[in-house]
């Protein structure tokens, strides 16, 4: 290690990781020289597939100058008020996770414990209809037209919103190198990355590297290989996607996320502007991966 200041960073990535990095660095810390040096973006970087947020996503653009002008009209997104679950419990009606508070506190008392509390001798609507933002994702209303207070995510139109966040990061004087990312050379004094060395043999020298390059880690990988297996307990490892154009399916009016469960698998959709995406998380066992996913209107995106 040393005590010098950083004043050069690589970001290593193609996708919307590597450019909210590179922007968020370079915004936050302008004397930084931040380079992005591109990398495919591999089909299990989830970040690049899933449009959902929540509403923490208003902060990062917050701190790095955005607006809601730039990322909500600008960028063609949608509010997303939370998710509607049905079929998740048997014999019981189906309920929106929603952000934001479900019904006051009175007498110091929380809302949720009233209401477990009456529920036992009463009966009582379903607790999400204390919720505004549950009652906006039902009835497809906004938040410009509710009650100040109620918290949101964003449903993202991706190929608008990454093109918004790269055109950004240019703007802010992130900088991308010439060549694509090929590997990387090792210090031999304490097995730390020295170097990143690009397709056409250049190579980049940074005080800082930041890997962005999806689930594999390339960079991570080099410095610490072990890798801790989960699949005992996350049975649904596998995704499938598939983009629905508007002569396939109508628009979902709803600003909220709907999920589902089928026999061997978890589903979900989720409204776009213009387009449809459908996922589906299963067991790696079943074989294929979600037989009745259609490709959608020529933009399947799968893993």
């Amino acid at each position: 290690m040393t005590d010098r200041p950083i004043s050069t960073v690589a970001v290593v990535g193609g996708g919307l990781t590597a450019w909210s990095a590179a922007a968020a660095l370079k915004r936050r810390l302008p004397s930084l020289d931040v380079t992005l040096v591109p990398a495919p973006i591999p089909a299990e970087a989830l970040a690049d597939r899933i449009i959902s947020t929540t509403p923490s996503i208003h902060g990062f653009h917050r701190d790095i100058g955005l607006t809601e002008a730039d990322t909500i009209t600008g960028a063609a997104s949608g509010p997303r008020f939370g998710t509607l679950f049905e079929d998740w419990a048997e014999g019981l009606p189906s309920y929106v996770h929603a952000y934001g508070p479900y019904g006051p506190p009175i007498g110091g008392v929380a809302f949720h414990q009233l209401w477990l509390r009456e529920r036992r001798s009463k009966s009582l609507p379903p607790f999400d209809h204390f919720s505004p933002a549950a009652q906006l994702a039902r009835s497809g209303g906004s938040p410009q037209a509710s009650s100040s207070g109620i918290e949101f995510g964003l449903q993202l139109t991706l190929e608008r919103y990454s093109a918004l966040i790269r055109d950004y990061a240019l703007h802010v004087g992130v900088r991308v190198h010439r060549a694509r990312f090929a590997d990387i050379a090792l210090r031999s004094s304490d097995g730390f990355i020295d170097k990143i060395v690009c397709d056409d043999g250049a190579e980049l020298a940074a005080h800082l590297f930041v890997d962005c390059t999806g689930p594999s880690a390339v960079l991570h990988a080099h410095l610490d290989p072990a890798f801790v297996d989960w699949s005992s307990w996350l049975l649904c490892d596998r995704v499938a996607q598939s983009v629905y154009g508007p002569r396939l399916l109508p628009f979902f009016e709803r600003p909220v996320s709907e999920a589902s469960t089928g026999s061997a698998y978890e589903k979900a959709r989720r409204p776009l502007t213009q387009h449809s995406r459908h996922s589906r998380a299963q067991p790696g066992s079943l074989n294929p991966v979600c037989p009745d996913l259609g490709t959608g209107d020529g933009l399947p995106n799968g893993s």
